[in-house]
């Protein structure tokens, strides 16, 4: 699991590889967020404050868990919404994977998630 300060580096990196902001708008990224509400809005304040830039975010229910989210993501593959999942399981987002509802970017800003042996 990332810890705060690496989710908020991997949500600005994001920022910075692919976002492309409106001047006249306020600065947005839309995250789908299965993870702990509580964790998710620490993690988005702090980002927000260090960044100056909002999230609007789409969670999960209990009923649903991730499995909503997932097959959201799946129907929107064509014409994305989502500028960032944040899932708190693996199946979930290697179903995305196999069916292409998530791309994986590989940016050497993005370089501190990957471990080396």
């Amino acid at each position: 699991m990332m810890t705060p300060i690496a989710t908020i580096k991997f949500l600005v990196c994001l920022l910075l590889i692919g976002c492309s902001i409106n001047s006249n708008e306020k600065p947005a990224l839309t995250v789908y967020v299965s993870a702990d509400e509580q964790i998710a809005r620490e993690v988005f304040a702090v980002f927000t404050e260090k960044t100056g830039i909002e999230i609007e975010w789409v969670g999960d229910t209990e009923s649903s868990k991730t499995t909503a989210l997932v097959q959201r993501l799946i129907r929107e593959k064509e014409n994305p919404v989502a500028d960032v999942f944040w899932s708190s399981e693996i199946l979930g987002t290697i179903q995305l994977a196999k069916e292409g509802g998530i791309c994986f970017i590989k940016h050497k800003c993005l370089s501190f998630l990957v471990k080396t042996a």
